[in-house]
């Protein structure tokens, strides 16, 4: 008789000699089934055993799909539920590990016993965000001389900007900010960045020199680009008229709610009482440059934006174009 079997399983091929049978099964053994017949031997040893299981997220207790279980070197990986099973372990004590997209790397000690199947559920906890940044570079509006020393904040956190005016806020959440800079001699500049997990933020910023508020200004181009705005007056027309003529139009400023009743938010140039107490409220100053419709320079309109008539006052309307004085 030939002592020697061979088994062919699928799963490679083991081969048993005449030793490793046992003619009488007992609870120490098992039937090998990949033989087809009748008759079949017992293999001497114990059952296998296997480890089944459930990865969920530690957050939410839900099932964690797509994850990889390994243990002793065999692998499984959990269905949409995150359940799984890895079979045909021998007796013993393993440590389970799973990983998983997102999360933490997570191990559980399992224990198998002969011909049992252990239960085990592995919790799984994400990863924390990763992190990024925002750099950039603050110039001069003006010259494109960069400035040194400007303090850029986001959130809380600032930076300064060094000798070469880059400045780097580093370690921020993935978020949207509001990222202001300012710097002595200029007027304060702010703009909206996102930040994106593991990259860096681009924001430049280039700065005006500050003019002092209400002060007088002196030539026709401390009016333009804006700049009336830092004087006070309503419009550039206003502005360059006062360089010009020494006409002071600016409006000052309401201090009671009482001085912008009965109509007298008109002698502050606001559109209407609502904006006028607005401002002595909050100090919002919704003062408007120009008209916004044609309706707006009809009945004399026109004069009250400093046009030289309705149709350039209408013609600023339609097309942007300013030909005041």
């Amino acid at each position: 008789v030939n002592n020697t079997l061979h088994r062919n399983s699928g799963h490679g091929n083991a081969r048993f000699d005449g030793a490793d049978l046992n003619p009488n099964c007992d609870n120490n053994d098992w039937r090998d089934n990949d033989f087809g017949t009748v008759n079949q031997p017992c293999v001497r040893g114990p059952r296998p055993g296997a480890i089944a299981g459930q990865v969920v997220d530690a957050a939410t207790g839900a099932g964690v799909g797509g994850a990889t279980v390994t243990a002793d070197g065999r692998t499984a990986t959990t269905d949409a539920g995150g359940s799984f099973v890895i079979g045909e372990l021998a007796p013993a004590t393993y440590t389970v590990t799973v990983t998983a997209p997102g999360y933490l790397q997570a191990s559980e000690t399992a224990t198998v016993t002969a011909g049992e199947t252990t239960t085990v559920t592995v919790q799984l906890q994400r990863e924390p965000p990763r992190r990024g940044a925002i750099a950039g570079l603050v110039i001069d509006a003006n010259t494109g001389a960069v400035i040194v020393g400007a303090t850029v904040t986001a959130d809380g956190r600032s930076a300064t900007t060094d000798a070469s005016g880059r400045y780097t806020i580093a370690d921020l959440p993935p978020a949207t900010y509001t990222v202001t800079v300012t710097a002595d001699g200029y007027t304060q500049a702010s703009r909206t960045v996102t930040v994106t997990a593991g990259e860096t933020t681009t924001a430049h910023f280039a700065l005006r020199a500050a003019r002092p508020p209400r002060g007088d200004p002196q030539t026709v181009e401390d009016c333009r680009d804006g700049g009336w705005r830092e004087y006070g007056f309503r419009n550039q027309g206003q502005c360059i008229r006062f360089v010009r003529t020494g006409q002071d139009s600016r409006p000052q400023n309401p201090q009671t709610e009482q001085d912008c009743r009965n109509g007298g938010w008109r002698d502050y140039g606001f559109r209407n009482q609502g904006e006028c107490i607005r401002f002595v409220r909050t100090g919002e100053d919704s003062r408007q440059d120009g008209p916004r419709t044609g309706f707006d320079c009809l009945v004399g309109g026109w004069r009250k934006y400093g046009f030289h008539n309705l149709a350039e006052c209408i013609w600023f309307v339609y097309t942007g174009i300013d030909n005041r004085p």
